[in-house]
């Protein structure tokens, strides 16, 4: 045998050759553990801009929600406010209406009776309300 033949039968001995390919499938172990946590790593920040982008969509749209919610009820006061404004332009129009038809009617002579002229307050008829409170009746009501 040669030398060559010696060192090649050395160099591919069973033992080196398995403790190289144990040495080699840990080394690869080590590069698919490393890979694996770095795509981990990845998904876990690409979960986290998600999270964070959807996040802010909720706030956004509360924000806009908000936004029209404000606007609608300034709207729903400023109907309420003209409508307001409207009845009570009625009111005072039907008003200033009854003043000048009660301006056109002649106005009537009340009509006296001489006793009823003569009484004072103090000497009115007393009467008892519902709640049984005392009041005293105004004249015209009195017989």
């Amino acid at each position: 045998m040669r030398i060559e033949d010696f060192v090649k039968a050395q160099f591919f001995s069973p033992t080196k050759i398995a403790v190289r390919e144990r040495a080699q499938e840990i080394e690869e172990q080590n590069q698919r553990e490393k890979a694996l946590a770095e795509e981990n790593k990845r998904q876990r920040a690409l979960a986290r801009e998600q999270k964070a982008a959807e996040a802010q969509n909720r706030r956004e749209e509360r924000v806009q929600m908000q936004a029209e919610k404000k606007e609608r009820i300034e709207s729903e006061k400023a109907q309420r406010q003209a409508q307001m404004l409207a009845k009570k332009q009625d009111r005072e129009r039907k008003k200033a209406l009854e003043m000048q038809s009660k301006a056109k009617k002649k106005p009537q002579s009340k009509q006296v009776n001489k006793d009823e002229g003569t009484r004072n307050a103090k000497s009115r008829k007393v009467e008892v309300s519902r709640s049984g409170r005392q009041i005293r009746l105004p004249t015209r009501f009195e017989d």
